[in-house]
């Protein structure tokens, strides 16, 4: 797991942030977003529960800007937001 003030630092091209989560962590990314300023956010996640969220500018740079322990995936409630 990388520590959450390194990980504010964190910076290399998507093609390897990704590979690093998917062969190191075993994450594996489960939801995606355009940001407001034109970045890629996205939500990476382990079968054991670690979590990574990484924003990607649109030149392929990956910055991570956050890691953690503990992710429940929830499902709405009928009804309530998309």
């Amino acid at each position: 797991m990388i520590p959450l003030l390194v990980a504010a630092a964190f910076c290399m091209p998507h093609e390897a942030v990704s590979t690093i989560l998917e062969r190191e962590h075993h994450e594996v990314v489960i939801g995606v977003a355009l940001t407001a300023d034109d970045k890629v956010m996205e939500v990476y996640v382990s079968p054991e529960g670690t979590w990574t969220i990484t924003v990607t500018t649109p030149e392929g740079l990956s910055c991570i800007l956050g890691t953690g322990e503990g992710w429940e995936s929830v499902q709405p409630k009928v009804g309530e937001g998309a």
